[in-house]
């Protein structure tokens, strides 16, 4: 089973990633000092990712990220989608941050709304034995969900931002009543 979790890039593009409950939870253990940041011992790769998703991976583009996760001892810990029962921390394992490296499959912007749609209307085959949405991809398309009502319901304004490339046509939303609440619950989570 993978579990498939999703990243919104400062670059303006979607990273997908996913835990596979077939992997074990840690690497085995090497010599010498632990890198800075280890590969992630139960994180599915680019090609695995891609043949779980199908029809919706083939515009992405395969990548690498560093991420830092919760860590108990020596490896992550599981998101608690992907369901695995974690043996009892040694005594004195410490629980904290540590950077792990993920592989990736990224979506453009404007591939991205369709991707977080087609998980939020149940199109893509998430959520089945083998293939769960994560919550940060659940999270994601409730986002892209409430950003196309809004322009659906037309309240959005244009306005121009001075950004360091020069001046940019942009749509700032129109946040009134229900919609403030729920923007501020989309924030907050």
């Amino acid at each position: 089973m993978l579990v498939v979790h999703g990243l919104w890039l400062r670059g303006g593009h979607l990273a997908l990633w996913a835990e596979d409950a077939a992997l074990p939870a840690e690497l085995p253990k090497r010599r010498g000092r632990p890198p800075r940041q280890r590969p992630h011992p139960f994180a599915a790769d680019a090609a695995k990712l891609a043949e779980a998703l199908g029809d919706l991976a083939k515009p992405a583009t395969p990548g690498t990220l560093i991420l830092e996760l919760p860590t108990l001892g020596t490896g992550p810990a599981a998101s608690p989608e992907l369901g695995r029962v974690e043996d009892p921390p040694k005594r004195g394992a410490a629980l904290g941050l540590a950077r792990w490296s993920v592989a990736t499959l990224d979506h453009d912007a404007d591939e991205a709304l369709e991707v977080l749609l087609g998980y939020r209307r149940g199109e893509v085959g998430l959520d089945r034995d083998d293939l769960v949405c994560g919550a940060t991809l659940r999270h994601l398309g409730a986002v892209a969900a409430f950003a196309t009502d809004l322009v659906a319901r037309g309240r959005v304004l244009p306005t121009v931002d001075d950004g360091p490339d020069g001046p940019r046509a942009l749509w700032k939303p129109l946040l009134t009543g229900g919609d403030v609440a729920w923007a501020r619950d989309l924030a907050l989570a």
